[in-house]
C-alpha cells in the first residue's frame, strides 16, 4: 500500500511536470546523512565508547570464569567433595551471570543506538523538509523510497473527494 502510494505520488509529480514549470525532485540518502554528519559521528563515537565499556565488563567476568575453571581443574583431585561442589556451583552461577550480562549489554547497546540515531534523525528530517520548502523542491525522496518532503500543492485529497462525491 505504501509502495503503491509512493509510485502514485511519483507518477503524479511527473504528470504535474507537463503543466508546471520548475518542478524539482530530489533524492537523499538519509542514513548516510545521519552517519556522516558531525552529530552522527559524535553519536557513533559515544556509542563505541559505551560499547568498549560494556565489552570490558564482560571480558572481566569471562576472565573470572576462566580463573575459576583453571582453579577447579588444578585442585579437583585435592578438594573435598563438598568444596568441589561449592566451586562448581560458584562456576555455574558466574556463567549464568555472564550470560545475563551479555544479554543486558546487547539490549542496552541496541536501545542506546536507537536513542542516538532517532535524536539525529528527527532533526535531519526536519532540516530536509525546511530545505525543500526554502529551495523550491516539489518532492524529496529518501533513497529507500520514503517521501520526506512534498509541496502541499501536490495534495489531491480535496479534488479526489469532490470527484467521488459527484459520482454518488
Amino acid at each position: 500500500m505504501r509502495r503503491a502510494s509512493l509510485v502514485l505520488l511519483v507518477l503524479l509529480a511527473f504528470a504535474v511536470t507537463s503543466w508546471a514549470a520548475g518542478v524539482k525532485i530530489g533524492v537523499v540518502d538519509v542514513q548516510k546523512v545521519v552517519l556522516e554528519s558531525k552529530r552522527g559521528k559524535q553519536a557513533k563515537a559515544e556509542w563505541e565508547k559505551e560499547f568498549k565499556q560494556k565489552k570490558a565488563e564482560i571480558e572481566k567476568k569471562q576472565k573470572e570464569i576462566e580463573r575459576l575453571q583453571n582453579e577447579l581443574k588444578k585442585n579437583a583431585a585435592v578438594l573435598s567433595e563438598k568444596a568441589k561442589k561449592a566451586k562448581e556451583e560458584e562456576l555455574r552461577r558466574k556463567m549464568m551471570e555472564l550470560q545475563f550480562a551479555r544479554q543486558e549489554a546487547m539490549r542496552y547497546l541496541q536501545k542506546r543506538n536507537a536513542e542516538l540515531v532517532n535524536a539525529i534523525l528527527k532533526d535531519v528530517l526536519k532540516d530536509i523538509q525546511e530545505f525543500g520548502k526554502k529551495n523550491g523542491y516539489t518532492l524529496i525522496l529518501d533513497v529507500s523510497g520514503r517521501v520526506i518532503y512534498y509541496d502541499p500543492s501536490l495534495k489531491l485529497n480535496d479534488k479526489i473527494i469532490k470527484l467521488l462525491d459527484r459520482k454518488k
